[in-house]
């Protein structure tokens, strides 16, 4: 599982499978409830919390 270091208060979980990002929150015992699903080229922590971690270095990368 890969691991992310910020600082933000939220009851959200995640894990890294795949190229992707699944966030999840567990409701109970018996349920897990998926919320969002990234693919690493996505910029999820603008899209979640609004938080830019995207250098324009790593912008242009992906779109070649």
């Amino acid at each position: 599982m890969a691991m992310l270091e910020y600082d933000i208060q939220c009851d959200y979980n995640y894990i890294f499978v795949g190229h992707h990002y699944f966030f999840y929150r567990i409701k109970d015992k018996d349920t897990v409830l998926i919320l969002e699903m990234f693919h690493e080229k996505e910029d999820f922590m603008r899209k979640l919390f609004g938080i830019v971690t995207t250098s324009q270095e790593t912008i242009d990368y992906w779109k070649e």
